[in-house]
Parts: C-alpha cells; structure tokens; sequence
C-alpha cells in the first residue's frame, strides 16, 4: 500500500527516475492523465482498497518536473467547472413535534450518504440550516443524514483535516516528516448541523457517528482514521462536542 504522500518519494529515488524517464519519454502518451495512469501502473501505486492513484500520482509528476527530472506532455486546458452544489428546489420541511429529551425521538436513525439523492438532500439542509452553508470537501470524506418520524433532524460531514495545526500537531508530538506520512488519518468533522432544540440529541448524535465512521472509513478508502478534529467559533461552548469526549 502506498500512503499518499510517499508516491513523490518512490518515484523520485534514483533506481525509479530511468524508468520514470523511459516512461514520459520513449512511449508515447496521450495526456498527462494517460502518463499518470501508466506510472501507476508501472510503479504499483495504489491505494489500501487496490485503486491506481491516478490523481495523486499526476500530482507527484508535476512537482518532478518543476524540478527538472521529467518532462510531461502539453498540459490540455480544463473545461471550467461550475463551483455550484446541487440543492432540492425547496427547503427541507422543519420537523415536527419533536420532543425535548433525545430518548423521546421516534424512529431516530443516522445513514450513510451514499446515494446522488441523499447528496442533494444533505446539501439542502447545510445550505438552508448551517450558518457556514454548504461547500465542496476537499480529499476523502463521510457525510451523514439525521432522520427521525418528526423528519429530518440534521447532518454531518467529515472532510480532509488541516495541513499544519500547530495545537493539534503538538498534541500528537510528531515530527513534520511523521505528519507528512499519517497526516491522512486525521479527519476533520467540516460540518455539524442540529435542526431544533432537542435536550441531548447533538452528543448523542456524535458518540453514534463517531463509533461507526472508523468502519465506514475504512469500507470505502482500505484505512481506518485515528484522530477527529473540528472547529468551534469563539462564541459557542461546544459542549456538545465536550460531551461525547472531544479534548
């Protein structure tokens, strides 16, 4: 298995470069996309689940050739692309008769988005409900959808974690070059959204959630996550994330 940030390193070590060369150089290729592919496979660069890391593997490329050690084929110009989320015509009905203590809730459940309708559904209740909206996440994410017989209750999402977070990174205590390699399992919980004051319902939520996101983590991308990260605004308490263990 190739960790992520270790492709730049494997392709540039010297015993790699003659082939790397052989590659972008003596085969014909129709496109950069078409290189990055052909280096996967040469190279075995995959991820845990056995998927060529075609995009990361393009990424590495590109730095190698800044520096001088390969050349690449006519970068070919990106159609722009639309930066809007699909959302429904309408906003999500708010629930209904939703009582106050989080044991009272009939038929509470919490999915797993996974299908392009969920999606829509999620992006609806972020855009309309969250005070941040709703954005495209960036690197390997989870989202969720909060449902009950009062309708639906809320969502959560988790996304790619910071790059550099100098408390978060002095709380592990690793080196820059350990960050680098692991930095892949760290998520960050991008989005919490809580639709009606119920007493209880936002932890309860997030101890469900973060018992199973290892394992669905590891469903779609072959790893399992090791630290949850978020972000509170100064003017809340978090209490919510204080408790269901949040440090």
């Amino acid at each position: 298995m190739y960790i992520q940030n270790q492709i730049l390193w494997t392709l540039s070590r010297p015993s790699s470069l003659p082939r790397l060369r052989h590659l972008t150089t003596d085969q014909p290729v129709e496109s950069r996309a078409a290189l990055a592919r052909a280096t996967c496979e040469a190279f075995n660069v995959r991820d845990a689940c056995g998927r060529l890391q075609e995009a990361n593997c393009s990424r590495a490329l590109s730095m190698l050739a800044d520096r001088g050690l390969v050349a690449l084929p006519e970068a070919r110009p990106l159609p722009p692309r639309s930066g809007h989320v699909r959302t429904l015509p309408e906003p999500v009905p708010q629930s209904s008769g939703l009582p106050d203590q989080v044991q009272d809730i009939d038929g509470l459940s919490i999915s797993l988005v996974t299908e392009s309708e969920q999606l829509v559904l999620w992006n609806t209740l972020l855009a309309e409900d969250h005070p941040r909206g709703v954005s495209r996440f960036i690197g390997a994410q989870r989202k969720y959808l909060i449902h009950s017989e009062h309708g639906y209750l809320g969502a959560l999402g988790f996304s790619a974690s910071c790059l550099r977070l100098a408390s978060r990174d002095t709380w592990m205590g690793w080196s820059d070059v350990e960050r680098k390699r692991h930095l892949h399992r760290v998520l960050c919980l991008s989005r919490l959204l809580i639709r009606g004051p119920c007493r209880n319902l936002a932890s309860h939520v997030l101890g469900h959630v973060l018992r199973r996101v290892e394992a669905d983590f590891e469903a779609c991308y072959g790893y399992r996550p090791w630290i949850i990260e978020t972000f509170v605004d100064a003017e809340r308490t978090g209490s919510c994330f204080k408790a269901a263990n949040f440090r």
